[in-house]
């Protein structure tokens, strides 16, 4: 089993950390309802306004994570 360089796990400690609460962050600039923002994520509600919001700071925590090259979004939403 190979295992991972400290720069990796680094690397992906980071991420994780970006990621977590990206749905609190959205809702909050957006002035709505986190679960609200959830639904929207998961399909159960379409709102245009959340789904640009949530690609945009998708795309920044994976720019911050070194993950994302700022051509095309790598998974969509």
């Amino acid at each position: 089993m190979k295992r991972n360089s400290q720069n990796e796990i680094m690397n992906s400690l980071q991420a994780i950390t970006l990621f977590r609460g990206i749905y609190r962050r959205v809702a909050k600039r957006l002035d709505v309802d986190p679960s609200y923002v959830s639904r929207v994520a998961r399909g159960e509600r379409r709102a245009a306004f959340v789904t640009e919001a949530l690609e945009k700071e998708f795309r920044r925590a994976m720019g911050k994570a070194r993950l994302y090259d700022g051509r095309s979004i790598p998974v969509a939403l």
